[in-house]
């Protein structure tokens, strides 16, 4: 995020609150995936989406005002904006699992204002459970493993590029990736070295997810994944 600097910078931040919980509720509810096909009128959303009305009316044309929806003849649509740098840019499932880390790790700043001068945990003057690290939640879930590590797969994959540009294993016939996921990275340096096998280590919900994505990739007779748990 850029520094701070004029009036409007310090304006957009006092009414970014709304913005992003408007665009939120958008993501929650899969509003932009159910336009994308056909616009709909806000009669037609409020009840697909089960939406107390009024609330919906308002929702859709702050929507509107902000560009991330626009108004046609026949109803709603995801604007050009909307389109590229959301629709295009990631499918429903990861932005939901953007949405759900985020808002895990945000959630104690909502009442800093009012709280802080209060000593003490945020979290606990405010009744919420202390955040617990993403690996144990992956530890615990394995549907939330799965789509996480698949998350990583796609936001990794220019560093992947990037590394397997700079790292020279020629003359390699094996790796170990420790902690390497999905094993993106391993699979751009395996796409680079024919040769090459790889070994990813890192916790078992991780390694199973990561075997659904090599084999998907055609990278499974060559890339190994070894459960361990290191953290």
């Amino acid at each position: 995020m850029k520094k701070i600097s004029t009036y409007e910078d310090v304006n957009g931040l006092l009414h970014g609150r709304p913005a992003s919980a408007a665009l939120e509720a958008a993501i929650e509810t899969g509003l932009f995936w159910m336009l994308v096909e056909k616009p709909m009128t806000a009669d037609e959303i409020v009840k697909e989406l089960n939406l107390p009305g009024k609330r919906g009316f308002y929702w859709l044309q702050y929507l509107n005002s902000l560009g991330i929806l626009e108004e046609g003849p026949l109803g709603y649509l995801p604007s050009p904006m909307t389109r590229s740098a959301i629709l295009e840019s990631r499918s429903r499932e990861k932005w939901q699992q953007l949405l759900l880390d985020q808002r895990e790790k945000d959630a104690c700043v909502f009442g800093l204002s009012r709280l802080i001068r209060e000593p003490g945990s945020l979290w606990d003057l405010q009744g919420l459970p202390e955040p617990v690290h993403y690996v144990e939640k992956m530890k615990d879930d394995p549907q939330r493993a799965r789509e996480f590590t698949r998350l990583l797969f796609e936001l990794h994959q220019e560093l992947a590029r990037q590394v397997a540009v700079v790292l020279d294993l020629s003359g390699s016939e094996h790796m170990m990736d420790i902690g390497g996921g999905s094993g993106v990275i391993s699979m751009a340096l395996l796409r680079k070295y024919p040769a090459l096998v790889s070994t990813v280590v890192d916790i078992e919900n991780v390694c199973v997810a990561g075997r659904e994505i090599a084999f998907e990739q055609g990278l499974s007779d060559r890339l190994f994944y070894h459960p361990a748990d290191f953290w």
